[in-house]
């Protein structure tokens, strides 16, 4: 009878946020399947909870569309060619030699690309030294770069990573000019205040070319796109030692940093 009286006890069920991961709807259309243990975002503080590990936490994901819808194919549109006869068939050429290696199946292979007004040129041409902002400009003249442990240098890398993070990330459909991937200049870029996963690599790259580093553009997929491009330092002439010492990739539309073993 007392426990008709008391009703039925319900054990407490308690709702805490661990840690989020963002995932564009536009990601799993262009790669079709999203598959992999992918890093949680987590809060830098959890009440009651305490990181044993000192890996990040990451989270295992199967995600797909169904009905699965293939991604649409890109518009065949008149291009212009840019480059010399010579260069531009060295290029094609280059693509499609190394596209029918095994080992380059999977991977992003591009010499050229096409700009807003639908001229194609050699992507090396994008990668250019840019000027740094007013403050990191003052900041990396005002103090010796090349210090014994790098400190400053590596400063001023993260707080360029940081600014091209806080660019608006914006689709190349939105440009309204060409359906297909074009990309801009560094000076577009700012002149727009706004790009994709190209523009971003390209500005961040050539800040980090503004402060006498070697870097490349790499490339390829990412979580948050089927297509993206990311930015590599090779750590010269920084004392290997340091952050940035070992091969480091950078996702610079998101701003976190790895080491090439973990890219």
């Amino acid at each position: 009878i007392e426990s008709l009286r008391e009703g039925p006890v319900l054990p407490e069920r308690e709702r805490r946020f661990l840690g989020c991961l963002r995932l564009p709807l536009s990601s799993v259309y262009q790669a079709e399947v999203i598959d992999g243990a992918f890093k949680l975002d987590v809060p830098p503080v959890l009440l009651g909870y305490v990181q044993d590990s000192e890996q990040s936490p990451s989270l295992s994901v199967y995600i797909t569309l169904r009905p699965r819808l293939a991604p649409a194919a890109e518009v065949a549109e008149e291009r212009m060619s840019g480059e010399q006869g010579d260069i531009a068939r060295h290029a094609c050429k280059w693509v499609a030699g190394n596209s029918s290696l095994h080992q380059c199946h999977a991977r992003v292979l591009r010499a050229l690309a096409v700009d807003p007004e639908g001229v194609s040129t050699l992507i090396t041409r994008y990668m250019a030294p840019t000027p740094l902002p007013p403050h990191l400009s003052a900041a990396a003249a005002g103090a010796e770069l090349q210090a014994p442990d790098g400190f400053l240098l590596i400063q001023l890398m993260l707080d360029a990573a940081r600014l091209v993070a806080h660019v608006p990330f914006l689709e190349d459909i939105a440009l309204g000019k060409r359906r297909t991937n074009v990309w801009t200049t560094n000076a577009e870029l700012i002149s727009l205040a706004a790009g994709d996963h190209e523009e971003h690599a390209h500005l961040l790259a050539g800040y980090f070319m503004e402060l006498g580093q070697e870097v490349y553009v790499v490339l390829g997929s990412s979580l948050t796109g089927a297509q993206a491009a990311f930015v590599l330092t090779t750590g010269r002439p920084i004392i290997r030692s340091t952050i940035f010492g070992a091969s480091h990739v950078g996702a610079p539309a998101s701003d976190p940093t790895y080491g090439a073993a973990q890219a």
